[in-house]
């Protein structure tokens, strides 16, 4: 999820540039598993620390107060967030009239 500190801080220089307060942000990582999973209770299986996070943002925001840039993840293991991407290259390269066998062509 750190990776996500790359999109947070243009929004945060942004924001202090304007005037305004930065309350903080989340940057979430597992995005390509987030697509694949599905919909669960709030604060239920691999989306609880997510939902949890935000839960916590909406506090501080509610408070007027200021936290500093949390950083989460999915809580499911690499294996099964590598598989829904997969399954996700898959599903788009077919929709794009080609085969599957093509994901393995490298540029000439």
């Amino acid at each position: 999820a750190i990776q996500a500190e790359l999109a947070l801080q243009p929004l945060q220089n942004w924001c202090e540039k304007a005037g305004s307060l930065w309350c903080g942000g989340i940057g979430v990582g597992g995005g390509g598993g987030l697509a694949m999973m599905p919909k669960l209770e709030p604060g239920q299986g691999p989306k609880a620390p997510i939902d949890k996070a935000l839960a916590s943002l909406s506090e501080v925001i509610l408070k007027k107060e200021v936290q500093d840039n949390k950083y989460v993840s999915g809580a499911f293991p690499r294996f099964l967030y590598k598989l829904g991407a997969q399954m996700g290259w898959r599903q788009m390269i077919k929709a794009n009239g080609r085969k599957t066998s093509d994901l393995k062509r490298r540029p000439e």
